[in-house]
């Protein structure tokens, strides 16, 4: 979801940054989760990918800040993948409604459990795009 949000707000911004979504578990080549694919339509944010990506096969060395939605997917970064703990954000500690870091993933939940996780998500990225100061005006600027 997060990946479809941070696209079309970063177009709308003008910002030229190369955006990465990936899973820490190898699911790679399946299809998005139906209730991930409905919810973003429902909000005008179709997925852009087709198909899920393992985060082993991202350029991880080129990517500024990873975000990620709970503290293990931030702790498999930084001890399998060798990422410095400065570059793994919860995205959820960029809630400025919440106080909680994590953003729990609503696999196998309701739609209302998606449409929440959706809202949150998209609260978390718009407040950091508002407020960033480390997207330069560069092209190649990555995140995921």
């Amino acid at each position: 979801m997060a990946h479809a949000i941070a696209i079309p707000e970063l177009k709308k911004r003008g910002w030229a940054v190369l955006v990465y979504s990936a899973g820490t578990m190898d699911f790679t080549g399946t299809a998005p989760n139906i209730s991930t694919w409905v919810t973003c339509c429902q909000n005008s944010t179709p997925p852009q990918k087709d198909g899920s990506t393992f985060v082993r096969d991202l350029p991880l060395q080129s990517i500024d800040r990873f975000f990620v939605m709970e503290q293990w997917h931030a702790r498999t970064l930084t001890s399998a993948y060798g990422i410095p703990a400065s570059r793994v954000t919860l995205l959820g500690a960029l809630d400025p409604k919440s106080t909680e870091s994590a953003i729990e993933d609503p696999m196998n939940q309701g739609s209302v459990e998606f449409d929440r996780c959706y809202s949150r998500i998209r609260r978390c990225i718009l407040h950091y795009l508002d407020t960033t100061t480390e997207i330069p005006e560069t092209p190649n600027h990555a995140l995921q």
